[in-house]
């Protein structure tokens, strides 16, 4: 699969709509370029431990890397 074709299926996600982290960013939350592993276990604790779709976004992680 092209690199245009993984941003393509990335883009067509509905479940993203029902993640834990969604408006994340307008807590003050980020989550790109997270500087330290102490904020990095929050984020994980507060959104991914509780998310409903956690397994599919975490598939959708491994394919990007």
């Amino acid at each position: 699969m092209s690199a245009l074709e993984k941003l393509g299926n990335a883009m067509r996600q509905e479940w993203r709509a029902d993640a834990a982290c969604v408006g994340a960013f307008r807590n003050g939350d980020e989550f790109v370029d997270v500087g330290d592993e102490e904020t990095a276990r929050d984020l994980i604790r507060r959104y991914c431990w509780v998310c409903p779709v956690v397994g599919m976004c975490r598939e959708v992680a491994e394919q990007g890397a």
